[in-house]
């Protein structure tokens, strides 16, 4: 049976072969591969859903709020490719769909965004086991960041008079959240502070 860990442990052996400079390690370029084709076929995934359910616009709006979040929120990552896929396919179409209905009034817009920066102010940034934030102005620095970027799309959200497009922002920032909450660690049975396992150290 082909896998991708198959495809990826010959697509990394042929490059080693062909560099033959021992400057690379394999298991490491493997396991890239492998995270490539994995996130590359999740993507498809819900491209195809975003498509099917004809609210592609709305999922590239939360998709892009997730992501920009994520970039110093952090956050869990769920093991198994397959459990992650569903669950991001819940998540981003699951989101998306309710988008094209929900409106978010300027007084849910607030209260919204008054529980996100809090929770993120609580908890930003979360960290996973392969990933441990050990350096403590390197986590208050992300904990800024991601508390200004939220300030931003909460002017965003007041600026602009399209509710699908504000209540798809205001859920790519709710699932980024959602992944930085100790519950959320302890429901998938996941570490959470993972560099309190480890020594402070300076980048």
């Amino acid at each position: 049976m082909i896998t991708y860990e198959k495809i990826a442990d010959k697509i990394s052996s042929k490059i080693i072969d062909t560099l033959d400079d021992g400057s690379m390690d394999t298991e490491k370029l493997s396991y890239g591969i492998l995270v490539f084709f994995i996130n590359i076929t999740k993507l498809i995934i819900l491209l195809i859903g975003a498509y099917f359910f004809d609210v592609m616009l709305e999922f590239f709006i939360i998709i892009f709020s997730f992501a920009i979040m994520r970039l110093s929120n952090f956050g869990l990552h769920l093991k198994g490719s397959l459990f992650c896929t569903v669950v991001s396919f819940i998540s981003f179409i699951g989101s998306a769909l309710i988008c094209k209905f929900l409106h978010f009034d300027i007084y849910m817009i607030i209260i919204s965004y008054i529980v996100l920066i809090l929770l993120t102010y609580m908890y930003a940034p979360a960290d996973t086991e392969s990933n441990p934030l050990c350096n403590t102005k390197q986590r208050k620095k992300f904990k800024f960041q991601s508390i200004c970027k939220l300030l931003i799309f909460f002017f965003i959200s007041l600026l602009f008079n399209n509710y699908m497009f504000v209540s798809c922002i205001i859920f790519g920032n709710l699932i980024s959240t959602i992944t930085i909450l100790p519950i959320t660690y302890d429901l998938f049975k996941l570490s959470k502070n993972n560099y309190e396992l480890y020594e402070e150290y300076e980048p």
